[in-house]
């Protein structure tokens, strides 16, 4: 009998939400967000998962570009 288990690692990459980590600490939209509302709902589920532990990496920022995991590496 094999018993098979699946291990979920979950990280999020802000993508277009928050674009660098600045702006989403400060709640601050950019200038071409289209609706602020909508933009601090989408920052507040990010901090809920934040918070509960799952990595974010804002792929527009330089400095967490060059701290993503590569070649297989997991995040911690």
């Amino acid at each position: 009998m094999h018993v098979h288990r699946f291990v979920y690692v979950y990280t999020i990459f802000t993508a277009d939400t928050a674009h660098l980590k600045e702006t989403y600490q400060n709640m601050a939209p950019m200038p071409y967000d289209w609706n602020a509302e909508v933009l601090s709902d989408s920052y507040m589920r990010i901090r809920l998962l934040e918070n509960a532990g799952v990595p974010v990496y804002f792929t527009h920022d330089p400095k967490d570009f060059a701290e993503f995991p590569r070649n297989g590496e997991w995040a911690d």
